[in-house]
């Protein structure tokens, strides 16, 4: 998952010229779920988590699928996130270790934040936040770097789009780093790409006439 920041100008007859091409790169949300692995290590230890996705690979991706809705639906006005990690992987530590994994929490930073019910993880929001700082500072000091560059001096707008785009997280933190600017955020922003991409396979022509090179 990229984060690739471009920037157009629109010219008089509604084209766009490219003043700034696509940079940013691995910023985004593949951070965010690195911080969740270290996290998950941390808790259940590296061997027994390669090998969880080594023999479980269908429970493995589960974790990451349901933590990718939780990121993209993560504020900072929840007191606490919950989402499910399979049994398979508790019993995996169990067996390999012989503790079970609440008492391998209380031993690391995560004690009295994160909590084990069944199949249900509860983490604070406060350690789901944490996630996302590396990524957030890259992104708003990226954002900063290009915005004193002169040739894109007097950019007023943002536009939001893309998966990553869809967090409430992100947005906040985009508004509030630069508040002299005018942040767009489409509905369903993380398929605003698809549907243009959809609209340009249907009428190439008509669409990249619109681009100034």
């Amino acid at each position: 998952e990229r984060v690739d920041i471009t920037v157009y100008e629109v010219q008089p007859d509604l084209s766009l010229k490219e003043l700034y091409r696509a940079s940013g790169g691995a910023l985004g949300g593949n951070q965010v779920d690195e911080a969740f692995k270290q996290m998950l290590i941390k808790m259940f230890g590296a061997p027994v988590i390669a090998e969880f996705a080594r023999s479980h690979p269908g429970d493995y991706v589960d974790i990451y699928r349901e933590f990718e809705n939780k990121k993209r639906d993560i504020n900072d006005k929840r007191v606490r996130v919950i989402f499910k990690i399979p049994i398979s992987l508790r019993e995996m530590f169990e067996e390999e270790t012989g503790y079970h994994v609440k008492e391998k929490i209380k031993d690391t930073e995560f004690s009295e934040k994160i909590t084990f019910v069944s199949d249900k993880c509860k983490i604070t929001t406060e350690v789901m936040m944490s996630f996302f700082e590396v990524a957030l500072d890259q992104i708003v000091d990226h954002v900063t770097e290009l915005l004193k560059k002169p040739e894109i001096s007097g950019t007023k707008n943002i536009l939001m789009v893309g998966g990553f785009s869809e967090s409430p997280i992100l947005q906040n933190m985009i508004k509030k780093s630069f508040p002299d600017m005018t942040v767009i955020i489409p509905p369903e922003p993380g398929l605003a790409v698809l549907k243009g991409a959809v609209l340009f396979g249907h009428k190439p022509v008509t669409i990249s006439s619109r681009i100034a090179k």
